[in-house]
């Protein structure tokens, strides 16, 4: 008996017509493809949005790279002048010190003027954000055109020196040349790496 109950009778739809056969399997097919539509679509939507907008991204960043690829070269060049510019700059204001390659330098220039260098006292470096200032205390004796021919010569230095504070004092006369005594700073910078 619990079989019975739990078999579907299929006989009164056997006894339809073909009509109505095809009518009631037209009925099962729209409420297959209604439920089709009500609960897979939609997700079946949101990945072709998910992928095409995927296909998008992935398409932006081919050009980009292709871009970048064609201007490689250019981007290498930049790269390599980039790095010039930065030794250039270091030259001017250098990670370190350096004090004994200024002192070479502006003693090669004193002889070149006809100044001879008296005194070079350095005083202690100040630091002010990304640089440093190191002041040297001199002290050079010559005529007043060798001595502006000497502070030209440091103007054309690839290293940064300012002279500041000069004094021009003591004027003798020397083998038919008048000696003047000149005292001024003269500061140079270093780059303070972090």
């Amino acid at each position: 008996m619990a079989t019975q109950a739990n078999q579907i009778n299929l006989e009164p739809l056997a006894a339809l017509p073909i009509w109505g056969k095809i009518l009631i399997a037209l009925g099962l097919a729209l409420v297959i493809t209604g439920g089709n539509f009500y609960f897979y679509v939609p997700d079946i939507e949101k990945k072709i949005k998910r992928t095409l907008s995927d296909i998008k991204k992935n398409e932006t960043e081919i050009t980009n790279s292709k871009i970048i690829a064609e201007n490689l070269t250019q981007f290498q060049r930049e790269h390599e002048l980039l790095k010039q510019k930065l030794a250039e700059a270091l030259t001017a204001l250098p990670l370190s010190k350096n004090i004994d390659d200024l002192l070479g330098e502006l003693n090669a220039n004193a002889k070149k003027a006809g100044v001879v260098i008296r005194s070079l006292t350095p005083k202690p470096e100040n630091a002010h954000g990304f640089y440093a200032a190191i002041p040297l205390d001199m002290q050079i004796a010559g005529t007043y055109h060798e001595i502006a021919i000497f502070f030209e010569s440091i103007s054309k230095f690839r290293r940064i020196v300012n002279i500041s504070g000069i004094s021009l004092a003591s004027a003798r006369n020397e083998s038919d040349r008048i000696v003047l005594t000149a005292n001024y700073l003269a500061t140079t910078f270093r780059f303070i790496s972090n």
